[in-house]
Parts: C-alpha cells; sequence; structure tokens
C-alpha cells in the first residue's frame, strides 16, 4: 500500500468469477487527496441495440425495396458471381454486402450484450442493498458501473440511476476523482505522491504493417470491379458507383497508412499535475502546445489492450479524448502524472523542436 494513502484498505465489492477475470473488483482507493475509482469492465458489446435496431431498420426495407423492384423487372435476385449491368443490381450488392456486416456485428454483439445484463442486474441489487445499509461510497461506485454497462447497451440511462445518485450523493467526501476502468488485472499505483519526476515524452501509436495487408483485398476487389466494367461495357453507370467508391477508400487509408508511418507529429508530455499534447504542424518547426491541468479536471481513464483513452472534462463542458499508446509505461506515467501532488517542473519548448 503506498505511504501516502489513506489507512483504508480497497475492499473487493463485486468479483467476476462467473467471467474468468478473478481480480477485477469494483473498488474505491483513497492516495493522498484523490479517491481513484476502480471500475472491471468486461469485453463489451460491438454495437448497441439501439445502434443495431436502427441500422437494421434502414438496410432492411431498404433491400426488401430493391428485391422487390428487381423481381417486378424479370432480373435476378442474386448479383453474384457474374457481369452486372442495371444500377439496381448494384445497390443490391452492397445491401447484401451490409446485411452480412450487420449480422456478424449482431452474433459478435450477443454475448456482450448478455453479460452486461448480467451484471447490470446484479450491480442494481447491490446498490439497492448499499443504499439500504448507508454504505454511500459503495452504492456510487457501484452506481457507476451500472450506468457504465447500461449506456454500453442501449445508450441512456435508467430514469432510476438519476434517484439513486441524488440519494448517493450528497454523503460522499469531497475528493478529487480519478475514474480507471481496466480489463484484466488494475495497474499499480505510484509509491509515492509527494515525489516528483522528470517529465517524460511518448510518441503516438503507428500503425503496424501488418495494418498495410488491408490494403490487398481493397486492391482485388477493384481490380475485380474493372474487369466487370470492361466486359459489360456499361461504364456510365458502373462507374460512379464502384470505382470511385473503392479509390476513395483506397486513398484514404493509404494516405492514412504513410502519413502515420512517415511522420510522428502528435507527442504526449507527462509532468506532475500535467498532461501536454504536443503538435508539430508540416508549415511551421515550433511545436503547438495543449496543456491540461489534471487536478481541475475529471479524467476517466480507460485501459484498453497496449493503450489508454484518456477522457478529460474540463470547465465550459468541453470534453477531449486522448488515445495513448505504449502499453503499460504510459499507463503508470498517466496515473503518476494524475496522482502527484509535486510542485510542476519547468516545461520548455526547445527540447520539442525538430
Amino acid at each position: 500500500m503506498a505511504a501516502d494513502q489513506v489507512n483504508r484498505e480497497p475492499r473487493p465489492f463485486l468479483c467476476l468469477r462467473r467471467y474468468r477475470v478473478l481480480s477485477n473488483y469494483v473498488s474505491i482507493t483513497y492516495v493522498g487527496p484523490v479517491a481513484v475509482w476502480w471500475i472491471p469492465k468486461p469485453p463489451g458489446p460491438r454495437l448497441s441495440v439501439w445502434s443495431v435496431l436502427l441500422a437494421g431498420a434502414a438496410i432492411i426495407p431498404l433491400t426488401a425495396g430493391t428485391l422487390l423492384y428487381l423481381h417486378h423487372m424479370d432480373l435476378s435476385l442474386w448479383p453474384f458471381g457474374r457481369p452486372i449491368t442495371t444500377l439496381a443490381e448494384i445497390v443490391l450488392r452492397y445491401e447484401m454486402i451490409a446485411l452480412v456486416c450487420l449480422a456478424y456485428v449482431i452474433l459478435r454483439s450477443l454475448p456482450g450484450w448478455l453479460r452486461y445484463r448480467l451484471l447490470a442486474r446484479a450491480d442494481a441489487r447491490a446498490i439497492e442493498e448499499a443504499i439500504a445499509r448507508k454504505r454511500w461510497e459503495e452504492a456510487a461506485v457501484r452506481l457507476h458501473r451500472y450506468c457504465l454497462l447500461v449506456s454500453a447497451i442501449w445508450r441512456r440511462i435508467p430514469p432510476r440511476a438519476v434517484v439513486w445518485d441524488n440519494l448517493v450523493r450528497p454523503w460522499l467526501p469531497r475528493n478529487r476523482r480519478v475514474y480507471v476502468y481496466f480489463y484484466a488485472d488494475p495497474p499499480p499505483l505510484p509509491q509515492k505522491v509527494t515525489a516528483s519526476f522528470a517529465p517524460e515524452v511518448f510518441p503516438p501509436n503507428q500503425p503496424s504493417l501488418w495494418s498495410a495487408i488491408l490494403l490487398v483485398p481493397v486492391a482485388m476487389m477493384l481490380y475485380l470491379i474493372i474487369l466487370d466494367i470492361a466486359r459489360s461495357g456499361q461504364w456510365p453507370q458502373l462507374l460512379f458507383v464502384n470505382v470511385i467508391l473503392l479509390i476513395v477508400i483506397l486513398v484514404l487509408y493509404g494516405g492514412y497508412f504513410l502519413m502515420a508511418l512517415l511522420g510522428r507529429s502528435r507527442y504526449y508530455r507527462f509532468a506532475p499535475g500535467v498532461i501536454q499534447l504536443i503538435k508539430f504542424d508540416l508549415s511551421r518547426r515550433r511545436p503547438q502546445i495543449e496543456t491540461f491541468d489534471l487536478h481541475r479536471v475529471q479524467l476517466v481513464i480507460d485501459l484498453v489492450g497496449d493503450s489508454a483513452v484518456v477522457t478529460l472534462h474540463t470547465a465550459g463542458d468541453r470534453q477531449v479524448c486522448l488515445r495513448l499508446g505504449g502499453g503499460q509505461e504510459v499507463s503508470d506515467a498517466l496515473l503518476r502524472a494524475a496522482l502527484s501532488t509535486a510542485p510542476r517542473p519547468p516545461l520548455p519548448e526547445e527540447g520539442l523542436l525538430d
């Protein structure tokens, strides 16, 4: 336990043995003047239920209308495996591809919906019990996780969560809070929050060379469609829908890959109580630096795989989302900066110039 920590051991409120996450528990740890809320997140759904319903309400009627039109025109209802000559068949091809993608997303999301629903119901019962026993901190951290689970499924918060929040909020200590979402083991806390540390600079993520393989099927699809156009001879109808779409995908993804691979234009610098976003512009040599005082913002840290998604809620309801790569090293630096009470050291620009 850290030397600066209040003598109150974090007690596990909920253990997820059912989902083989033995070390995950919801708890609150007090580190100096900061309350760290540990919120475990099991693997979540790909999309919310509302997103799938809206997508289905748009794609299914369109596909049904296209099929009825093709049936009325005595055209084929299967636009694959042969050259197509009408715009309706082209549209049906993409509609069927969209339906397959939607079905794939539903199958991948279904276990997450069920898992989140079971955990949300367990949290709801625990919130009621904690409120009845006047264990306000336990109720608060469970309520936070309950809202997280429900909003991931439905993209909204149920009305009873507002009632619970009004009951719990007046009884919570007035600590500065740092919310940490994690999937596996929680990251270690700094040993001493009053100790200073030298500013640390981390480069942004670069795309893996393996991600360039995604360009191969796009290029092959483009090649096959060009052959399809050449055989049918229907250039005016097919050119706009097929070639333009795939060329845009190819150019945008290829441009992103090359820019991210050849130039590192965004850096992150951590110092006690502060995080800086450093951006280099091709038109000027000096960097543009945006500084966030971590002691004056609501900080949410979402540890996802080898990256950390940091959401900063600043004054004026401004929300800034930063995605930090670098794995455990960056997560440790972020927690040191967020929890440190040491004076801020000088942060010169000279060492950042290209």
